[in-house]
Formats: C-alpha cells, sequence, structure tokens
C-alpha cells in the first residue's frame, strides 16, 4: 500500500506527461504530495510540466525516452533511480491516435500503435514492479491511462480500438497476478478530452465535434483535470480496496459510437458519391461519406425496443 504520512515522500512516473492530459496528472499528484518523474520524447519537452511543479514547491525531474522501443525504457528506469530511491505510482499515460481504413492500414502502422499503446505500458509496468515491491511494506500502484475506445469501437480505427481493448486486458491480468504483492492495476478510461490533439484531430476532419457534444449528456468535453482528479483517487489510500478495474470517465451515454468523418467538400446534410450509411446502436446513423445527421428508428428497431422493454433488458 502507498503510504501518504508526510514524512515519507512519495514518487510518481508519469508518462507522455508534456502536455495535456499526462501534464494535467503530473501536476494534480505534486500538489498530492508526490515527486514526479516527467517523460516525453525530448528531455526538452519536459521543461514546461518541470518548470510548473518545481515553480509551485513541488519536486520534478525530466526524462527522454522513446516508448516504442523497449531498451529505452529500461534506460529510463536506471536513469529514474539515480534520482529516486522509490516508486509509488506509474502512470502509463503516453499513447498514440490511429484513424486510418482497415483495408490499406500499413503493417508497420499497426505494429507502430499496438507498440506505444499496448506494449510499451506492459514494459514501463514489468520496469516498475521490483521498484514498488522492494523493502519490506513494498507496494504501489500502476494507471493505465484508456479511452472510450476501451469498450467501444468505430470505424477506421481498427488499430487504436485494439490497443485500447487490450489495454484493459492487460490491466486486468495484471491486477490478479500482482495483488499479492501489494501492486494495484487499475484504468482510467476518459471519453473526448480538451487536448491540443483532440482539437488538431476536429480541425483534420478526424471527427465531427458537434456529434461528439450531442452524444455526451453533458453537454461538452472533458477537462484534462477531471481526467487528472480521477487518477489522484486511484492513486491515493481511498482507492486501496480497488484492482483490476476500469474507471470510466467517458461522458458518453450508450456503448456505441456515432462519430462521423467530416467530408472537406461537403456540409451538414449532404454524402459524397462514396457514402454509405451505417447502422449503430440505438437510432442514429452515421455515414462514411461525412453525413453527420440523424435518423429515427425504423419500425423494426422500434419493435425490437418493445420486446426488449416488455422483457426488462432495455431498448437501444
Amino acid at each position: 500500500m502507498i503510504s501518504e504520512d508526510a514524512d515519507t515522500p512519495r514518487v510518481a512516473l508519469v508518462t507522455g506527461s508534456s502536455t495535456g492530459i499526462g501534464a494535467a496528472i503530473a501536476k494534480r499528484l505534486s500538489r498530492e504530495g508526490f515527486r514526479i518523474a516527467v517523460t516525453a520524447r525530448a528531455e526538452e519537452h519536459t521543461h514546461a510540466t518541470v518548470g510548473w511543479i518545481r515553480g509551485n514547491g513541488g519536486t520534478a525531474h525530466g526524462f527522454a525516452a522513446d516508448l516504442s522501443r523497449p531498451e529505452e525504457i529500461e534506460d529510463l528506469f536506471t536513469r529514474f533511480d539515480a534520482r529516486f530511491e522509490r516508486l509509488d505510482a506509474l502512470i502509463n499515460n503516453a499513447g498514440m491516435a490511429s484513424i486510418a481504413d482497415s483495408t490499406s492500414m500499413p503493417l508497420r502502422h499497426w505494429n507502430r500503435v499496438l507498440t506505444l499503446n499496448l506494449t510499451a505500458p506492459f514494459v514501463t509496468a514489468q520496469c516498475a514492479h521490483p521498484r514498488m515491491t522492494q523493502g519490506e511494506g513494498g507496494g504501489g500502484v500502476i494507471v493505465n491511462i484508456g479511452s472510450v475506445y476501451s469498450r467501444m469501437s468505430a470505424g477506421r480505427r481498427a488499430a487504436y480500438v485494439s490497443s485500447k481493448h487490450g489495454l484493459i486486458g492487460l490491466t486486468k491480468a495484471l491486477a490478479t497476478e500482482w495483488a499479492p504483492d501489494g501492486v494495484r492495476v487499475v484504468a482510467v478510461a476518459p471519453g473526448y478530452t480538451e487536448t491540443d490533439h483532440v482539437r488538431v484531430a476536429m480541425e483534420d476532419g478526424g471527427f465531427d465535434s458537434a456529434a461528439v457534444v450531442s452524444r455526451t449528456p453533458m453537454g461538452r468535453l472533458a477537462h484534462v483535470d477531471e481526467v487528472a482528479d480521477a487518477v489522484s483517487f486511484v492513486c491515493s489510500e481511498r482507492a486501496s480496496f480497488v484492482t483490476g478495474s476500469t474507471m470510466n470517465r467517458p461522458g458518453f451515454s450508450g456503448e456505441s459510437c456515432v462519430l462521423r468523418r467530416r467530408s472537406p467538400s461537403k456540409g451538414c446534410g449532404q454524402r459524397s458519391s462514396r457514402s454509405r450509411t451505417l447502422r449503430v446502436r440505438g437510432s442514429r446513423t452515421r455515414s462514411a461519406g461525412g453525413s453527420c445527421c440523424t435518423s429515427r428508428p425504423t419500425a423494426g428497431l422500434r419493435a425490437r425496443r418493445a420486446r426488449a422493454s416488455s422483457t426488462g433488458l432495455g431498448g437501444g
């Protein structure tokens, strides 16, 4: 179990913590009393987060590592040992998004996504385990940052969805295996969050922000601090009996995805010549060619909902 004794400064390593969700997590854990190891591909990219933490009275050091290379992960932990004498929390936040047609996706792209989003968290966890369990009363927590795609899917995201589903499986497997060692493993799966990467994806037409917001009961994207709050809880003694589970923070209703790729030349209500309509759970449809419209439930769907309601299974 992680001690929260003020005389025992805890240490957290947060991968991909130069910006966005990772930076917010690093800052929040610093405010909770953790000393922070900030990582990014280049050491200079860690300066902003490290500077903020130090400027607010915390302790932080920056480390560069390409997490797609196992040998660099091992070297990262060697350098980590030179700065810190213990490890209490590992936050596997680094990852990459991917939108690509499955019929033409190069295998090297598939491998890169799976390597960074799934293999790297496994290797970092392997490196973290002995550092968390050393000494009497050792233990710690590993938090894997998943996604709304950890439990649902959408077109053109085969590599990303597979990696994020796999991350939940890895979370459960390690939690079961390492619980006797005092190491908890938990996943936090946020929905679409206001970050620079998401804004760029919106601008590039990767998905329709209006469709996301319309599907979100809160009527907005998540804020990075809301994700950091969830991670802070998981890393605290308040969550000492929580392991192997996924804290879903999607803000979405239902489990089907209705995101639509925007067509650069077509507006709302129009479809390109390649368009085809795909049925998803519920009454919404999506067009592969860029329609951002929704449809009324068909007579068949209404009948299925009525039968489900009468048997207590729910509809949609």
